[in-house]
């Protein structure tokens, strides 16, 4: 895990600007069937046509309360850190794909999402490289409501065939 991750993960409280009630932050979650993407070289599904394995590995998040007199906003701060493995039918030497972002109300209703690429490089005999990317979303939240109430996704852009794949190969 990278150091300044690692540091995001361990700011895991939130600030506010008000000193009388604590803030939480919202939950950040990577939903189990799109945190990984196995991509294969033509029709075949054996190991031996893996090119690569993307992972969403981790998912931390911090956040303060801004206030003005119109609205109140939550300001984060978002550490994703993905992994790739390279499999034996990758000759391109990196793992390409796409990442998304989704955040929701405290009624799940969806308020944003936005995918990002990614591009990590496996060169030579390196199997296995490491990206943390790092995003400052911002939310405004309801009067009244609670910021632990919104939640915020990260998770891979998924074919329906690969989404089939996920459900049907990688439960735990």
């Amino acid at each position: 895990m990278s150091l300044s991750l690692a540091a995001l993960l361990a700011l895991a409280g939130c600030a506010s600007d008000g000193p009388t009630t604590p803030l939480v932050c919202p939950s950040a979650v990577k939903p189990e069937e799109s945190a990984q993407l196995v991509a294969f070289d033509g029709p075949g599904r054996d190991l031996t046509d893996v090119r690569f394995d993307l992972q969403v590995t981790d998912v931390a998040l911090t956040c303060e309360l801004e206030r003005d007199e119109d609205q109140r906003t939550l300001e984060t701060e978002l550490g994703i850190r993905l992994m790739a493995e390279k499999g034996p039918a990758n000759r391109e030497g990196r793992a390409v794909g796409q990442y998304y972002v989704a955040v929701t109300d405290p009624d799940g209703a969806l308020l944003s999402r936005q995918t990002f690429d990614i591009e990590i490089e496996l060169p030579g005999n390196q199997t296995r490289g490491v990206e943390s990317q790092y995003l400052s979303p911002t939310i405004p939240v309801a009067e009244g409501a609670a910021t632990d109430g919104y939640t915020i996704y990260v998770g891979l852009v998924l074919t329906p065939e690969q989404l089939r794949y996920n459900r049907a190969n990688l439960r735990d």
